[in-house]
């Protein structure tokens, strides 16, 4: 069919066993079975769980890198919103996620330790001179480091491995958050979990705007989620309405007309 499809199933939060066998399953049914090529965010490149188990697989490791070569997978550029540059490689977002160490390198599953500063450094050197060698000087073991890297490089040099941001979007986190207000519900209870789950966000965003921060941030929201005085059940159906919004916003940025 050669269409461009967004997959929900490689998001950075899916890290159960389960949802990455499902994840993987997706990918294989999206391009083997229907011929379309997936697009994905640079965080679903860089911090998927689903992506990252791949890489402890040399056969695996070297299929993914095949992939992007042929167009079958791709990147949907975006705007770093911490500086305004366009993002448009995969080399140029990591190295900027990585400056400044802890400040900035917030990933959850990319295989390195956030604390680990000297690691950084050297993933950092490697990325700017397109060489190894820093990290495979450190004595301890960084293999699956170095693969991922290496991934970095491969899919920043491809011709096809790019696709351009959708010119025009006007979905954002914000408003899609507050879209999905209106949703309906047979179920009575469910709807008032919903409805106090996205109430709840009304306030978080208040937060987001008056402490100036960052909000088409995912990471932003669920922050100051996580410092709301409610109830476990409403805060995690309110994270649960980021995490589909986001998904709604970056599917719609990476879809072409």
């Amino acid at each position: 069919m050669n269409k461009l499809v967004y997959l929900y199933e490689l998001d950075s939060t899916r890290i159960s066993p389960w949802e990455i066998d499902n994840g993987r399953k997706a990918l294989y049914e999206e391009i083997v079975m229907r011929g379309n090529r997936v697009v994905l965010t640079f965080q679903q490149l860089t911090d998927s769980k689903i992506f990252l188990e791949l890489l402890k697989d040399k056969t695996d490791f070297e299929i993914i890198t095949s992939l992007f070569e042929n167009g079958a997978l791709r990147l949907s550029e975006y705007c770093d919103p911490y500086t305004g540059k366009r993002i448009c490689s995969a080399s140029q977002y990591l190295q900027n996620a990585l400056e400044g160490g802890r400040t900035r390198f917030i990933f959850s599953n990319a295989p390195v330790n956030n604390e680990d500063l000297k690691v950084i450094q050297c993933a950092q050197e490697a990325l700017q001179y397109c060489n190894l060698d820093s990290l495979r000087n450190l004595k301890q073991d960084v293999g699956q480091l170095e693969n991922y890297i290496e991934l970095m490089f491969h899919i920043s040099i491809q011709q096809h491995a790019m696709n351009p941001v959708k010119e025009g979007s006007v979905y954002t986190l914000p408003y899609m958050i507050n879209w999905v207000r209106r949703a309906k519900f047979d179920n009575e209870n469910f709807q008032k979990l919903f409805l106090s789950g996205s109430n709840c966000l009304q306030d978080v965003k208040s937060k987001i705007i008056a402490s100036r921060e960052n909000l088409q941030s995912r990471s932003v929201w669920l922050k100051n989620l996580k410092e709301e005085e409610k109830s476990e059940e409403i805060k995690s159906m309110a994270e649960v309405i980021v995490d589909l919004c986001y998904n709604y916003v970056v599917e719609d940025t990476g879809r072409q007309t």
